[in-house]
């Protein structure tokens, strides 16, 4: 996750002077694989996301993505999409109109 830090600037010359300098900075790494989550939960506040503060008389918060969480995404987003030449194959030749692609997908 990024988020804007300042900091000791680290390429300091007489044209750019600024001891600090503010700059996009990686905050925190999720690493999701198919054996592990490692780095969550993943917490976005909300004063980042909708740029203002959170009422809680309306019971607004910060977003919390737990490991749990990821690993039910991981599983229905980016899991490895399974073999389907054969069935493109077979119906391929049914209808005409599709093929299967190197990489797995149907292609028309």
């Amino acid at each position: 996750m990024w988020q804007n830090h300042t900091g000791e600037n680290p390429e300091q010359t007489r044209e750019h002077d600024k001891a600090q300098v503010t700059g996009p900075t990686l905050k925190k790494t999720i690493r999701i694989t198919p054996t592990a989550v490692t780095g969550s939960p993943l917490v976005l506040k909300f004063r980042d996301i909708f740029l203002r503060k959170r009422k809680r008389s309306r019971g607004e918060k910060n977003y919390a993505i737990t490991m749990e969480d990821m690993e039910k995404y991981y599983r229905k987003i980016w899991l490895p999409v399974p073999d389907v030449s054969s069935e493109a194959e077979s119906s391929s030749e049914e209808e005409g109109a599709l093929s299967s692609s190197s990489d797995g997908y149907v292609v028309d």
